[in-house]
């Protein structure tokens, strides 16, 4: 975790992957914003808590995620993050649909968290759409 002053510019992300981690610091640094790293839910409810996040970006594929927790946990914070955005593989459907049924604010697939990344992390969680469309198969009416 970095060790950043509490912020309303802060930005949380959580995640194990160490290369995105290190890729998502250095866009925050480009873009002027600070970012806080995680890397399983207690410890992003512990920074979240300390920093007053003003977003949170939770990579669906972390081990262990239990979303419904860490979201629920999120808001009922004394100072609830603006935004909390989650983003996972585009073939994982189920993951993207379950974090939009929980309440998250953002779901995009992780191409996209990619492409966007700066404009997120600058502009607290928001970007040009609030869902990504659904991939995948379609099926006539």
């Amino acid at each position: 975790m970095n060790a950043a002053q509490p912020s309303s510019g802060t930005n949380l992300l959580v995640t194990a992957d160490l290369m995105l981690a290190s890729h998502a610091e250095g866009v925050a640094r480009r873009a002027g914003t600070t970012l806080v790293v995680a890397g399983n839910s207690d410890e992003a409810i512990a920074a979240h808590n300390v920093h007053q996040t003003g977003c949170v970006f939770v990579d669906l594929g972390l081990s262990g995620l239990d979303i419904e927790r860490l979201v629920g946990e999120l808001r009922a914070a004394d100072r609830p993050p603006a935004t909390i955005a989650a983003f996972g593989p585009h073939v994982q459907q189920a993951r993207l649909e379950r974090a939009r049924q929980v309440g998250c604010d953002r779901v995009l697939s992780r191409g996209r968290f990619h492409r966007e990344m700066e404009v997120l992390l600058a502009g607290s969680g928001t970007a040009t759409a609030d869902h990504e469309p659904q991939r995948g198969p379609q099926r006539a009416n």
